[in-house]
């Protein structure tokens, strides 16, 4: 077989660049990854001091900020008003529709189209020289198909997706206090602005009916705020000064005390709010230690070009001190479970995660012959990498011996690939994949 192979007889395809799947050009997401677009209206809050004993509030969107058409209070703190001025180019919502122009665009993440299918096919033939054969030289082909399962980018906007929608279109959206969907550049209407289904919330869990919106949580946060003491708008000046899009130095969009270079007291605060919850759990793949698993690997990358590559939410990509260089997501979690650190008076209300371990839930079998899951393994570590460890020896998931986090990969056959009856929309009809194999 090997002396009758040539370079040209071996075959590889990705079905993702197939049947419209892959990207039209170098600005916007291919066809299978769809951007959950939103246009929040985020409040915050116009100060008032008439006298030392009260205090008033007016909650105001910030597209009004600086609107010549919407008059300012004249109390309105000089400070408060400079520093929203500066941040309100890049927190306006751009009208762009090309991938370039929605990059400022906020964003629920993405969702992956059930009808592109990610699957590779690998084929080689060879005509090898049989002694004696009655039929002469024959050629052999062999073909395979493999495809992905048990990773998760996280969830539809809404439940169900027809055959040859662009995006989920049917029933509830899965995260029920999410903003709605609106079509690249478009924005809610002007009455709709108080209407809550626009307004920035996520849920806590799977089936949450309040979210962030809770008076409890809402309680809790706030008695957090207040237990940090006294508050400095400069801790946040490096959005202004070091614009994070424009490669700010540290690539730290969190509280820092830039005097004194260290952490101030907001910060834990900020890093609680961010750190996974059960919702995140539940529809999402959580790399615990992405530092030493991805971002060094990227960085030693040739191919990386003038890529700005940063780390977890509360890594600083040139400080000194390896606890934030290294910052990752189980990092987030310490701050968490650690109740001498953590500002909040009781996460349950939260549904945070406590323990980084838990993260570990992808799809494991007991061994080749049983895929049935390990429920020994699912959701712990026996011995987990070393912080101090050779990064050439991390391993996805920050475990040596226990579960696992990512997707999997098993055999498929092409018959399947050809369907036309897939159920893969969450709905009651069925279809045929856009990129099925050629014939």
């Amino acid at each position: 077989n090997r002396d009758g192979f040539k370079d040209t007889n071996f075959a590889f395809s990705n079905s993702l660049s197939e049947g419209g799947c892959g990207a039209t050009d170098n600005d916007s997401p291919p066809g299978w990854l769809n951007d959950i677009l939103i246009a929040p209206t985020f409040w915050f809050v116009d100060g008032t001091c008439p006298d030392d004993t009260d205090f008033k509030f007016k909650p105001r969107p910030i597209a009004e900020f600086g609107n010549p058409n919407v008059p300012e209070e004249p109390e309105l703190l000089n400070t408060y008003r400079d520093i929203i001025d500066k941040l309100k180019g890049d927190l306006a919502e751009p009208a762009g529709q090309t991938g370039i122009e929605k990059i400022f665009k906020s964003s629920l993440g993405y969702e992956k189209n059930p009808w592109c299918m990610a699957y590779v096919k690998v084929s080689a033939k060879a005509t090898p020289s049989i002694p004696f054969s009655p039929f002469g030289n024959v050629t052999l082909t062999a073909t395979a198909y493999a495809k992905p399962f048990g990773g998760r980018i996280g969830p539809w906007h809404k439940k169900t997706w027809s055959p040859g929608a662009a995006q989920s279109d049917g029933g509830e959206k899965i995260d029920i206090n999410a903003p709605d969907r609106v079509a690249p550049g478009a924005f809610p209407p002007d009455d709709d602005q108080k209407d809550v289904n626009i307004w920035p919330n996520h849920s806590r869990f799977p089936g949450d009916q309040v979210g962030q919106r809770s008076q409890l949580v809402m309680s809790q946060f706030g008695k957090a705020i207040h237990s940090r003491g006294p508050l400095s708008f400069s801790w946040w000046n490096d959005l202004v000064d070091e614009p994070i899009l424009n490669n700010g130095t540290n690539g730290d969009p969190l509280a820092w005390d830039k005097a004194g270079d260290k952490a101030p007291s907001m910060r834990d605060l900020e890093l609680e709010a961010v750190s996974p919850d059960l919702f995140d759990l539940t529809y999402y793949s959580i790399e615990p230690d992405y530092y030493r698993n991805y971002l060094v690997r990227l960085e030693k990358r040739k191919d990386k070009n003038n890529l700005i590559l940063r780390g977890d939410l509360g890594s600083r990509r040139q400080s000194t001190d390896l606890k934030f260089k290294q910052f990752s997501v189980k990092d987030q979690m310490a701050i968490v479970a650690d109740k001498n650190t953590s500002p909040m008076d009781t996460d349950k209300l939260a549904y945070l995660v406590l323990k980084w371990q838990n993260l570990l839930n992808s799809w494991q079998g007991k061994n080749q012959e049983d895929y049935s899951i390990d429920l020994d393994r699912f959701g712990k570590c026996e011995i987990e990498i070393p912080p101090k460890e050779k990064n050439e020896r991390a391993a996805p998931g920050n475990c040596k011996v226990g579960g696992r986090v990512g997707y999997s990969v098993k055999l498929v056959d092409e018959e399947y690939l050809r369907r036309s009856d897939l159920n893969l929309g969450g709905g009651s009809s069925g279809g045929a994949i856009r990129n099925p194999p050629p014939q």
